[in-house]
């Protein structure tokens, strides 16, 4: 898009725009959940999966839903 910003340190908190990037981020960050803020299509992530995400993950709660990715966008 042509766009550039400049930032003063590394990221500390992320938007995914799908749910199911939750996954990958578990296999790199100890606590998956801690930099996210919200997320696009949580319903993607499996009904059965969720449940033991929020045993060990609790925050998962806190995470701001913004829509279905797959519906033309989400809302920031």
């Amino acid at each position: 898009m042509g766009r550039s910003i400049d930032l003063a340190g590394p990221p500390q908190r992320v938007v995914l725009g799908d749910s199911l990037d939750f996954i990958f981020l578990s296999l790199l960050l100890d606590d998956p959940s801690a930099p996210i803020v919200g997320w696009a299509g949580a319903d993607r992530i499996a009904a059965s999966l969720l449940p033991l995400d929020r045993r060990r993950f609790p925050e998962l709660d806190r995470i701001a839903s913004l829509g279905d990715p797959n519906a033309g966008g989400f809302s920031v």
